[in-house]
């Protein structure tokens, strides 16, 4: 609960200290006094923004300390996660700077803002004519919360089949990426078979260029040996004669004649093979323009992936050895979809057991809810919970289903969105309806100003409601209105003040005395009479509290 908050320079608050208790409080005070001021400084201890131009001003920095008693044991388990040392009571304290310097401390120990708003839906529920209660996203919830549903297993389903789906989005995009890249795949190897390339060959093909480009003169040097080998019989047999007389002769000096004999026998021989080369050479392919065409179709193909010609025919092993690992891939994405298909149906059996459990406990929550209108004069109000079954991409943790209030307030009126028909003030009895009857487990509900337009005895049915949800938890309301001021176990006033030029704000805890001559002005305006004394007197005796 909210045991303590104090104020020091904020917005037109100098300093203020306000002890709170158990049971049901109130705060009033005239328009203007400052009231909403006490529920900003309190938002910004539970997380919300600091703004420097809420420093009151002459004032450096403004600061706002909250102590909170009887934390829950889950509370203190998530303070301690952060490596908080805590117990049952939590002081926070938060201060800020116009310049922007802001600091945040729990039990004296430094904390972030994060942390701030991570703790305060433990601590504190403030609602008001807009509440988040009234939402639609929240209506599902709230019958969830009445009918005390079990949703662990719908949670744990739900969580499953999430990340089963996720698996399987994500295998189907790695699919779709794999096909993608298969057919790029297939594309660069048709591509390289019609290149057609081959180990060593544009080394073969440019001596083949370098051969043709000399083919004429290969081909005079041809029918230079041709003409030199038609006399070769000849030659050969003079040369053979020299070297069988040069035998016969004795003599060292002749003997080099012999030897030159056999230099010019092996010449020829190595002729007659030179000429056999060359009319293998020319009798081969040595088309020049074929030969660069081919070295183009390489080259071109190395420039189109970057690469050497020579590095071609690698490549292409290589895409197909990748093509292949593509191919050969398990089936995951079959595994995936079959997961996926189980985990929806078990988080769909879950999800309809516990809809049925809604649909059953919300009729009930809704003739409980209009017996509690008509006790708030809403006598013809007509509530429906309306069901919509959503699309898959849709469903939540909570079900397949979407849930809505629907009302009609007047007779013959269809019911419709309770944010679209009803007026404030019904949407503030409804509220309050449907928190009398869900319990919440936060120790402090704060109620602010809930019972604009009501009076009389719609006022003092609400505030009758406000006082049966303090013995759950501490409650306390920002109100103009009298009969639900009496009905609280205690009572704030909220004054504004102006002393020397300064305008401030002092808030004060009235005792019984107090609390008549603040209801007097309620009732009355700032002229307190015999009549209004009476009347605060007879509406405290109805709230049971002289």
């Amino acid at each position: 609960m909210l045991q303590s908050l104090t104020i020091h320079n904020f917005a037109i608050i100098d300093r203020v200290h306000i002890e709170f208790e158990d049971g049901f409080s109130v705060l009033t005070g005239e328009t203007g006094a400052g009231k909403s001021i006490l529920l900003d400084a309190l938002g910004l201890i539970l997380g919300n923004r600091a703004q420097g131009t809420l420093i009151r001003t002459g004032a450096d920095q403004a600061t706002i300390t909250g102590v909170f008693s009887k934390v829950s044991t889950a509370l203190q388990s998530i303070l301690q996660d952060t490596g908080l040392s805590v117990d049952d009571t939590i002081i926070i304290r938060r201060t800020f700077t116009a310049a922007g310097k802001n600091q945040i401390f729990i039990n004296d120990q430094p904390a972030s803002l994060q942390l701030l708003a991570d703790i305060a839906p433990h601590l504190v529920e403030i609602h008001g004519q807009f509440d988040r209660l009234l939402h639609a996203d929240n209506h599902l919830k709230a019958v969830d919360a009445w009918a005390k549903v079990q949703k662990d297993n719908l949670y744990q389903t739900y969580a499953d089949y999430k990340k089963a789906k996720e698996a399987l989005v994500h295998f189907q995009k790695d699919q779709e990426a794999r096909e993608q890249k298969a057919t790029a795949l297939k594309e660069k190897i048709a591509y390289l078979k019609l290149v057609n390339p081959k180990a060593g060959e544009e080394a073969a093909l440019l001596e083949k260029r370098s051969t043709a480009k000399s083919m004429q003169h290969m081909i005079d040097l041809k029918n230079h040996l041709d003409q030199l080998f038609e006399e070769t019989n000849a030659f050969s047999s003079h040369i053979r004669k020299i070297q069988g007389a040069a035998d016969k002769i004795q003599n060292h000096r002749i003997e080099f004649i012999k030897k030159t004999a056999d230099t010019i026998l092996i010449a020829l021989r190595d002729l007659e093979e030179t000429g056999q080369t060359l009319e293998d050479l020319i009798e081969s392919d040595s088309d020049i323009n074929q030969i660069e065409e081919r070295l183009f179709a390489l080259r071109e193909a190395g420039r189109r992936f970057h690469i050497e010609s020579k590095e071609l025919l690698p490549l292409l092993h290589t895409l197909e050895g990748e093509l292949n690992t593509i191919q050969e891939q398990p089936h995951t994405l079959d595994e995936a979809r079959i997961k996926y298909e189980q985990n929806k149906s078990f988080y769909l059996k879950e999800a309809t057991a516990c809809h049925e459990a809604r649909i059953k406990s919300g009729q009930i929550l809704l003739d409980k809810m209009k017996d509690i209108l008509e006790k708030l004069k809403l006598p013809h109000a007509k509530l429906v919970l309306s069901y919509q079954d959503l699309d898959e991409p849709k469903w939540h943790k909570d079900g397949t289903q979407s849930a809505l209030f629907l009302v009609s307030t007047n007779p013959g009126i269809n019911p419709g969105p309770l944010h679209k028909v009803a007026s404030g003030g019904e949407r503030s009895r409804i509220m309050l309806a449907l928190k009398s009857l869900i319990h919440s487990d936060i120790p402090t509900l704060i109620f602010d100003e809930i019972d604009i337009g009501l009076g009389g005895s719609v006022a003092t049915a609400m505030g009758d409601m406000l006082k049966a949800l303090s013995k759950k938890g501490q409650v306390l309301s920002v109100t103009h209105s009298p009969q639900l001021a009496a009905c609280a176990n205690h009572h704030f006033r909220v004054e504004k003040k102006i002393e020397s030029g300064n305008t401030t704000t002092e808030i004060s805890s009235l005792s019984a005395a107090e609390r008549i001559e603040e209801l007097s002005r309620m009732l009355s305006g700032k002229t307190i009479n015999e009549e209004s004394v009476a009347a605060a007197k007879a509406l405290l005796k109805d709230g049971a509290l002289l």
